[in-house]
């Protein structure tokens, strides 16, 4: 995604992720290359060897922009706080806070401009996949993440973290989960720590419905043991079809969801954070949000 928002807390996450006085109970060259390549190693599959990410968002790596989402301009973005969203008509809530997501896909940003813009928060990649190393060391490491969440704690920016999963089974997802905490070693994150689980494999899923709440539970226990609060990120139609057993309505597994529609229509429990377009602008960022 970019540097435009696109998330949306509503007031229910507010509540639950409120820290430091604005979220308390509740950003050298640009790195935009596709990774280098491998051939798969030991059984590991293609994409996961060579860190490309394909889901509704992405293909073989590089983001996807659909033509029908139209862009949204930062000077519209910060005309919609009274904006409203509806849970299949379960609750309505109002927007409170905008932010974005980051990663390598938008290159070196200029955080102070993301500062001055007077943007809430923002959530950042911190790696893909699991502790599995691919090509060389480190190439599952997003290759922004340490100058992003720096830059954040300097300028004092509120900010989640998320890992784009691979994990296909419990041994996969608890690698995934160490290699989360390797990276927040010595970080503090603001928002909840989310496992971002939208990877499929030639169209399909890559776990059973099933499975998938296995993986959730195995990461999020992992990872809440060691400090942090977690949650769950995926897609309206990801969510409503294959994350779809019952751990997914735990009240302390946080709900991002991105749905690029005008509201969220969901059968399950409401989302804390809407992400609402991938072709926003924001100040301080060369690519879209």
């Amino acid at each position: 995604m970019k540097g435009t928002l696109k998330l949306r807390t509503a007031s229910l996450a507010a509540a639950a992720v409120m820290a430091a006085g604005l979220f308390a109970a509740l950003p050298a060259a640009a790195e935009t290359s596709t990774p280098e390549t491998a051939q798969e190693d030991s059984g590991v599959p293609y994409d996961v060897a060579n860190g490309l990410e394909n889901s509704f968002r992405y293909k073989d790596g590089v983001p996807i922009y659909d033509d029908s989402v139209p862009a949204i301009e930062w000077e519209d973005i910060v005309q919609q706080d009274a904006a409203t969203y509806s849970s299949n008509g379960i609750a309505t809530c109002s927007v409170t806070y905008n932010g974005f997501d980051v990663s390598y896909h938008q290159g070196t940003v200029d955080w102070d401009a993301v500062k001055n813009s007077g943007i809430d928060f923002v959530m950042i990649r911190c790696g893909i996949g699991s502790e599995y190393d691919g090509v060389g060391e480190n190439k599952q490491d997003d290759a922004q993440w340490y100058r992003n969440v720096s830059e954040c704690e300097r300028l004092g920016i509120p900010y989640g973290v998320y890992l784009y999963s691979y994990a296909e089974n419990t041994d996969m997802a608890a690698s995934e989960a160490r290699h989360t905490l390797s990276l927040l070693s010595g970080h503090n994150p603001t928002l909840p720590v989310f496992l971002d689980i939208e990877h499929t494999r030639d169209g399909n899923p890559i776990a059973s419905n099933s499975t998938y709440g296995d993986i959730a539970q195995t990461w999020c226990n992992m990872v809440s043991n060691a400090g942090y609060r977690v949650g769950i990120y995926s897609y309206y139609y990801f969510f409503q079809n294959y994350l779809t057993d019952s751990r997914f309505s735990n009240s302390g597994w946080y709900k991002w969801m991105a749905d690029y529609r005008s509201g969220v229509s969901y059968d399950g429990s409401s989302c804390n954070m809407w992400q609402y377009s991938n072709k926003g602008t924001v100040p301080g960022v060369n690519a879209k949000c």
